[in-house]
């Protein structure tokens, strides 16, 4: 698989399948202890007094080897972090040539069975050599004296038996049968041989070492496209990237600086002037919970607010009305004056509308003073 993306969610896809398997294991190691006496420890949970899973009758029963249980590594872990782990040998032997004068320590087996060696002199040494030399030659000399002893009796049996006169067409009909029987017997361990190659249950000998080798560079060939696919898929990315700042970015700028400015004049026209625009990525992004926070205390409050309720209609109404009329006629002409500043209108012009934005909010004020004046005796007493 050479293609960027497929191995980028196949490898999503298995490294989930993977978390999945160990997850399997640990439940049936868990729930599979190999002797009945093991209890589970009580408490949270941490390592079993076990670490295998006792499947032996299944294999037995399914007549499968037991490295079927074995999980593969993927190849991808080395592969992926190949430079790291490059690095690391790297480190890890100039520290030991540091400090060891060598690349590779030997570590003793603590397991291993401590046998006692008893100390070898010279003639020991002398002993055991003669002894081995001596063995060797008298094998070799009834090697010799058992061929000469059935070459012997061959003989004797030959020169005893009578010998019998054959016809010259028998003799060759003899040596045809004989020959032919060679032959047809050779054609059919051939043909036995290559059946049973082509069916799996041989190995060819011939071409074992050019299939390898060709394997080991389709495979060499097949990860340098990767890489090579792997780095353009990168690249391409950065190039869209660099494509749609282009084409879609000054677009895109005007839309959100547009959404940021209907914004701030609609908090202007609340008699909000805010600092920042931290309020307004959030109104974007309202956190989960304050619906249901604002559902709770709408029920709490409901019950006191249906006294006040009769008396604050009519204040509310004409409040909601003068509020209405100001939020519009300030949104139009928010956007009388986008719209004239974009096409480079006089500046008279953009005055006049300001004065007039000015003039609104002005008379909005003072009829809010006057209210406050109406609401609080001390104010009225006080001079103006």
């Amino acid at each position: 698989m050479i293609h960027p993306q497929k191995r980028i969610h196949v490898k999503k896809v298995l490294e989930l399948v993977i978390r999945r398997i160990l997850e399997l294991k640990n439940e049936l190691v868990k729930w599979n202890p190999p002797n009945s006496y093991l209890k589970m420890p009580k408490g949270p949970e941490v390592a079993f007094p076990w670490e295998y899973i006792n499947l032996d009758d299944i294999l037995v029963d399914l007549k499968l080897s037991p490295t079927t249980l074995e999980i593969p590594v993927p190849k991808y872990f080395k592969e992926d972090n190949g430079s790291n782990i490059a690095q690391r040998d790297r480190l890890v032997s100039g520290y030991m040539k540091l400090k060891h004068n060598h690349d590779k320590l030997f570590i003793p087996d603590k397991y291993a069975a401590n046998t006692f060696l008893e100390p070898m002199t010279v003639d020991k040494a002398i002993e055991v050599i003669q002894r081995n030399e001596r063995g060797r030659q008298g094998k070799e000399r009834s090697c010799l004296v058992r061929e000469l002893r059935e070459k012997e009796r061959q003989g004797r049996m030959f020169d005893n038996s009578a010998q019998l006169e054959m016809d010259t067409d028998t003799a060759a009909t003899n040596l045809q049968r004989m020959m032919k029987g060679h032959v047809s017997r050779k054609i059919a361990n051939r043909e036995r041989l290559n059946e049973f190659m082509f069916v799996g249950m041989d190995q060819r000998n011939d071409n074992v070492d050019t299939l390898e080798s060709e394997l080991d560079i389709a495979h060499r060939k097949r990860k340098q496209e990767q890489i090579d696919n792997k780095d353009a898929y990168e690249r391409a990315l950065e190039e869209l990237k660099d494509v749609i700042l282009e084409e879609e970015g000054p677009e895109k700028r005007e839309q959100l600086r547009e959404e940021r400015t209907l914004w701030v004049t609609d908090q202007i026209a609340q008699d909000k002037f805010p600092e920042d625009l931290e309020k307004f990525y959030k109104s974007k992004k309202p956190i989960a919970g304050e619906g249901d926070e604002g559902d709770d205390g709408g029920k709490k409050g409901g019950k006191g607010d249906k006294k006040d309720k009769g008396k604050g209609d009519k204040k509310d109404k004409k409040e909601k009305g003068i509020h209405l009329l100001t939020h519009s006629l300030t949104h139009s002409l928010t956007h009388l004056l986008t719209y004239l500043l974009t096409h480079s209108l006089t500046y008279s012009l953009t005055h006049s509308l300001t004065h007039s934005l000015t003039q609104v909010k002005k008379a909005k004020k003072e009829r809010t003073t006057k209210k406050r004046k109406a609401a609080c005796p001390s104010c009225k007493a006080r001079p103006s």
